[in-house]
């Protein structure tokens, strides 16, 4: 699964699910990017190597939070509100280290698991078109919400007690006020989600809504939280407040990774190989002209500097080779994926960048790249450089039961953003002036230079191919829009 979009005026972002069945001893996936750059960008090998694409690219691998509806957020054999129950019993009862962890663990996970059942809810709700359906869904929303606080929030008397440090305590009320904020927050989405509908009981349901909002507005100026948005104000405190909460709660999710080059140990050979031939040569020749010439001569001491010149330049001309040759059989960089939590291994990612030719990629790319004219005129016209970024990412799926034993994960998120600012800096003044006229006068009119940057991307797994061609819309101030065009089933390549 591909999506990709604009995260903000310079970065675009690649997010990709690797799912997996946990059974599998290995789950493999590979993603490529092709990036058709107009020529007159001065993007080439030169102004542009693969250490500045490696800066301008930003990865994070999570987990992906575990689907469960709404309903079952806090009911139901094994739901994740008893699972917290139980880890506020143990702390309580014996507050050891792993208590302790298992408690805060069980706090953020509990966050991801209702921001997404909400989520999901209301996305739901938006693929409804039965107004019956659409009724009972609401009032579902509204009463599940409430229980769901009203039972977390009559936890905290269970660690109100002096066997607990404070600590504790304050982490539950951080997670209490970030469960809080989420509610206003997704309360406002159901709200517009609604409103775009045109509803005939739009009233009642905004009526609904806005009391619970309400309620939980009330709730956190009595535990002197940062309570709602002030208006004629930048609202900075309460945006970094709640950006530093949701980091908090999804660290729980997110995957560490060690990045290393490729192939260190199959370069130093190479070298050592060419350092060897070249010494091989000089000594040869050292040893040829002392036989035939004599130790102490003229022609010797010539020949031993020239010898000396040569077998440099060998040793750097048989290195360069090499190291061309060598570079098809490993790729830039491989990256260690470990847990968060327990830091254990469970998977691995190798990266590749480079700049290509049109002959050298595949026939159905090609193929994608030329289905519109205006493309195939850029290319005979201003010419375009066509930059290939590939990764490859194995998947350990049974080490995950090691991770979470009382969560079902089925995949990882993989979220790559790409920072294109450094594409804008040859870009033209994009305000321009044209001229318009009814017939019997004329006048100016403004305009826009653009530049459109063209992408290709192939997500591939063991039983899946996606293909998305789109075109990034970018003038000197940064993105535009983001134009995605259809990909012709066969094109797609079948594995």
């Amino acid at each position: 699964m591909l999506d990709i979009r604009i995260h903000d005026k310079y970065q675009v972002e690649f997010k990709t699910h690797y799912r997996f069945d946990q059974k599998q001893k290995h789950s493999s996936h590979e993603m490529e990017i092709y990036m058709f750059v107009p020529k007159n960008l001065d993007v080439n090998t030169t102004t542009y190597p693969s250490y500045l694409f490696y800066r301008d690219i930003q990865t994070y691998l999570r987990f992906e939070t575990p689907r469960i509806a709404l309903q079952h957020v806090a009911k139901g054999k094994q739901n994740p509100y008893k699972k917290l129950y139980d880890s506020f019993k143990k702390l309580a009862s014996r507050p050891t280290v792993r208590n302790i962890r298992k408690y805060e663990n069980q706090l953020k996970m509990f966050c991801c698991v209702y921001r997404k059942a909400m989520s999901g809810h209301i996305t739901f709700i938006a693929e409804t078109s039965d107004h019956d359906d659409i009724d009972m869904l609401v009032d579902n929303f509204h009463q599940l919400t409430i229980d769901i606080l009203e039972k977390v929030r009559a936890l905290r008397e269970i660690i109100v007690i002096p066997t607990i440090d404070e600590e504790m305590l304050d982490k539950y009320l951080l997670i209490d006020e970030y469960l809080s904020l989420v509610t206003d927050q997704y309360c406002y989405r159901l709200l517009e989600t609604l409103k775009k509908r045109g509803l005939p009981k739009w009233d009642d349901y905004k009526c609904l809504l806005l009391q619970l909002v309400s309620s939980e507005i009330d709730y956190r100026q009595s535990k002197d939280y940062i309570s709602e948005p002030k208006k004629n104000d930048n609202n900075e405190n309460l945006i970094y407040r709640m950006s530093t909460l949701r980091s908090y709660t999804e660290s729980i999710l997110f995957l560490g990774v060690s990045s290393e080059p490729e192939g260190r140990l199959a370069q130093q050979m190479v070298f050592g190989f060419a350092a060897g031939l070249a010494m091989l040569w000089a000594t040869s020749i050292a040893m040829y002209v002392q036989y035939r010439y004599g130790l102490f001569t003229m022609t010797f001491f010539i020949t031993l500097v020239i010898s000396y010149i040569f077998k440099d330049r060998i040793k750097e001309g048989v290195r360069d080779y090499l190291s061309s040759k060598l570079v098809r059989f490993f790729y830039d960089q491989k990256t260690q994926i470990t847990s968060g939590v327990s830091k254990s291994n469970i998977g691995n990612t190798r990266e590749n960048f480079n700049f290509t030719k049109s002959k050298s990629i595949d026939e159905d790319i090609k193929a994608l790249r030329n289905r519109d004219q205006i493309s195939q005129i850029r290319k005979y016209s201003v010419g375009e450089v066509i930059l290939h970024y590939r990764k490859k990412v194995k998947i350990f799926p049974k080490r995950f039961e090691q991770v979470f034993k009382a969560f079902n994960i089925q995949g990882v998120t993989d979220i790559t953003r790409l920072n294109v600012s450094r594409f804008t800096k040859k870009m033209d003044n994009p305000k321009r002036q044209l001229f318009t006229t009814d017939g019997e006068n004329y006048c100016r009119t403004s305009a826009r230079k653009v530049y459109n940057i063209d992408f290709i991307v192939r997500y591939s797994s063991t039983d899946e191919v996606t293909v998305k061609r789109f075109r990034l819309v970018m003038d000197r101030g940064g993105a535009r829009r983001l134009e995605e065009s259809p990909v012709p089933e066969e094109l797609l390549v079948v594995p």
